[in-house]
């Protein structure tokens, strides 16, 4: 009876500790550190420590998260591997942030330079010049690499079971007077995404594409209105990607004439760094807004000069990190981001900003009664799963309560018949007594 007892009780234990585990479940992502150092000559790219490779590797300074690389990207002077077995080729890339406008040469290895992480990684070959950090891919696509889409880092660390979800997102930078920091989650959704407010916009990522971005149809740069149609065809816009390799802002050439002729040339471009300074434009805060416009949500992002975060200079008050290239499509890096959390979500191919500023995010009307109604139906959701599990954990105390109750009872039961039992004994020895006397 009492293992019966405690059996029970165990079950009991086992189903509470299911139930708190469904309520207060967290999402399963990983945590990364980014940290780019301020007051200095120039600012470094988003980068978090190596902290995590095989100690047989030469280590890297850091990891810079790029979107616009699929794998890992690494120096000439990194020390991999020598056996040419582990060699898988050696062919050419396009890799638009590292270096826009050439082809650049790599080795591609497939090797365990992370614990537990099986992946492939490509070594620059002859180019110390270009590349001096390594880069963790996040791109969506496989872009010139030669391999296949199963290969690509999201791939293959969800294929290892390494990560829930091919899911990661950027918090909004905590700026201080040394340091810009910020995290990088990998794996799963964040909780500032689990529900739809008023406080997110998304976008739908470009499908069957190699890299991070989504469309807008309108630019306010300065107050000015300026479409973002190629060649004044209303159906075709330009492609706008995401960046975290570095802080450069990328417009197209075919791009600059109708630029300059909406803002009534009021930037001009440098002979010598090819960045636009803007005379007049840029207030004590050192950065001016840019806001992208769609259909979808309107979003505010920031352009700084290039004194922000750096050591104060005259010529660099009015030049901003704007440069024109002879590419087809736009490149903003995450530092116009920085007030935004953002999530890549390459499970369902959608882009989400999550921001508590106010006026930077603005909704459609009707998107936000619908979002305030999704609201509605989450929280009738969770107060029914709430009832739910209230009702399961009434029943389940009632249910030890009845329990107990005729315990207790056949417990009464069994004394007051062993009591009787004993009387009976008692009283057959005293009439033997009697009968021997």
């Amino acid at each position: 009876m009492i293992n019966v007892l405690k059996s029970r009780n165990h079950s009991y234990y086992f189903l509470f500790m299911v139930l708190l585990n469904i309520m207060f479940t967290k999402e399963n992502y990983q945590e990364f550190t980014l940290t780019i150092p301020t007051g200095l000559d120039t600012l470094s790219e988003l980068y978090f420590s190596d902290t995590i490779t095989k100690e047989d590797i030469k280590k890297c300074d850091g990891w810079v998260p790029s979107l616009f690389n699929p794998i890992l990207l690494v120096p000439t002077n990194i020390i991999i591997s020598e056996k040419e077995e582990d060699i898988l080729g050696i062919f050419r890339i396009i890799s638009p942030v590292i270096n826009i406008n050439e082809e650049i040469d790599i080795s591609l290895f497939r090797y365990k330079l992370f614990t537990g992480y099986d992946l492939f990684f490509a070594k620059v070959l002859f180019n110390d010049d270009i590349i001096h950090k390594c880069y963790f891919g996040l791109c969506p696509g496989i872009v010139d690499y030669n391999i296949n889409e199963n290969d690509i880092n999201l791939n293959m660390m969800k294929k290892d079971l390494k990560i829930e979800q091919k899911i990661f997102s950027f918090d909004k930078w905590n700026i201080t007077d040394n340091s810009i920091n910020t995290f990088l989650y990998l794996g799963d959704r964040h909780e500032n995404f689990n529900s739809k407010t008023e406080n997110i916009g998304s976008c739908t990522a470009y499908k069957n594409d190699s890299y991070w971005g989504c469309s807008f149809k309108k630019m306010n740069f300065n107050n000015n209105i300026i479409e973002l149609n190629k060649d004044n065809n209303e159906e075709k816009y330009y492609s706008i990607y995401f960046s975290s390799e570095n802080h450069f802002i990328i417009f197209p050439e075919s791009f600059k004439n109708k630029f300059n002729l909406k803002t009534n040339s009021i930037c001009e471009e440098d002979k010598d760094s090819k960045l636009l300074y803007c005379n007049n434009l840029f207030d004590s805060k050192n950065y001016i807004p840019i806001k992208l416009i769609n259909d979808n949500m309107n979003i505010t992002l920031e352009v700084d000069n290039l004194n922000r975060f750096c050591i104060k200079k005259d010529d660099q008050l009015h030049k901003t990190r704007i440069k024109f290239e002879k590419v087809d499509y736009f490149i903003f890096p995450l530092i116009m981001f920085k007030n935004f959390h953002v999530q890549f979500d390459l499970e369902n191919n959608i882009i989400s900003f999550y921001t508590t500023e106010p006026g930077i995010l603005e909704l459609p009307k009707k998107e936000k009664e619908d979002n305030s109604q999704d609201q509605e139906n989450h929280s009738s959701n969770i107060g029914t799963i709430l009832l739910i599990i209230f009702i399961i954990l009434l029943i389940l105390a009632l249910g030890f309560g009845v329990f107990w109750f005729i315990k207790k009872r056949r417990d009464s039961s069994e004394k007051n018949i062993n009591k009787y039992n004993k009387f009976e004994e008692d009283e057959n020895f005293q009439n033997m007594n009697e009968k021997v006397f």
